[in-house]
């Protein structure tokens, strides 16, 4: 049997692996700006409510930045035999909840050079997303073509969090661009807060697994 994992969440240690991938402002902001949260967290316009327990593994504790991939490597990628899986990273689609949208795609374009550079090289199973920032579509679509024809590139990745239902026509310059290049539009959970709507029932939710039941 042949494994796809088509949800392979690569971490990092702290958001400063980013800092060799930003440049100017971009860098200037992300290392000396306001964040919600400590050094080394990833900026982003945080959700109303948290989770109890935190999204992360308590048994996946990595003491080094290598772990992140020893780890996987030992307790998934080789104990369950996966053929190929996808990356689809973690904190970065959260870049979606800013305001700033040139911040944002400065963001997940460093996160996606990071993860060309230092996560694709280190196992042939792996494959990439170009995670994009849909606040802004041409910016976006410009993201997505410079990447496109990478060849480890499987998907376009995005947040459920957004500022306007995806079938909206002001995405269309992000699908148009994900037709050119021949690759699938996909979304992720995530990105609840900030500028984006979150997500609602009868009205927003207050707890956790209020959130949780409604996204599935």
């Amino acid at each position: 049997m042949f494994i796809v994992d088509c949800d392979c969440h690569n971490y990092w240690s702290s958001a400063t692996v980013l800092e060799p991938y930003l440049s100017g402002v971009w860098k200037d902001m992300f290392i000396e700006g306001e964040k919600t949260g400590p050094v080394g967290a990833f900026p982003h316009g945080h959700r109303p409510w948290f989770h109890p327990q935190d999204f992360s593994r308590k048994d996946v504790r990595p003491k080094v930045e290598a772990d992140n991939y020893l780890i996987m490597k030992e307790k998934h990628l080789d104990k369950y035999n996966i053929g190929v899986a996808i990356l689809t990273g973690d904190e970065p689609i959260e870049a979606s909840t800013l305001a700033n949208p040139y911040y944002a795609s400065a963001l997940v374009s460093a996160y996606n050079d990071y993860q060309i550079n230092e996560w694709l090289p280190k196992d042939s199973r792996l494959m990439g997303s170009i995670v994009i920032a849909p606040q802004d579509p041409r910016l976006a679509a410009a993201e997505i073509r410079r990447l496109g024809a990478h060849p480890r590139m499987a998907q376009v990745l995005a947040s459920q969090g957004s500022v306007r239902p995806y079938g909206d026509p002001f995405y269309h310059p992000i699908f148009e661009a994900c037709a050119e290049v021949g690759l699938p539009f996909a979304i992720h959970l995530g990105g609840h807060g900030g500028i984006n709507w979150n997500a609602v029932a009868p009205a927003p939710t207050t707890f956790f697994w209020e959130t949780h039941a409604i996204l599935h």
